[in-house]
């Protein structure tokens, strides 16, 4: 239920975005040699002047006839130039219950 409300919350931030393509979208899959799993992710990304809010939600394939959803993030970046970005991440575990923060900032030489 709680997948379905935050699917449905992703749904409803698409359906506001503007004419000037200031949402997209992104997904991505990776295979673990060693454990012998997929992970694969889908989220979007909304633009507002020098702010990006993000979300993802993550998925692992532990065997061959499951696929489980494994947590959430939001997040949100601040540009402060072309240089320089800070960031903060919320991330939740599958329950979607509160699991970590994490704050950074990346540097572009």
């Amino acid at each position: 239920m709680k997948t379905t409300l935050l699917s449905l919350a992703a749904v409803a931030m698409a359906s506001t975005a503007s004419a000037d393509d200031a949402l997209s979208f992104n997904s991505g899959v990776e295979y673990s040699v060693e454990g012998n799993s997929f992970d694969a992710y889908l989220g979007s990304t909304y633009y507002i002047g020098s702010l990006a809010l993000t979300g993802d939600l993550l998925f692992i394939k532990p065997t061959a006839s499951d696929i489980e959803f494994d947590a959430a993030t939001l997040g949100i970046t601040y540009y402060v130039n072309s240089n320089v970005d800070v960031y903060t991440t919320v991330e939740f575990d599958d329950q979607l219950g509160y699991s970590d923060t994490v704050v950074g900032a990346t540097f572009t030489f």
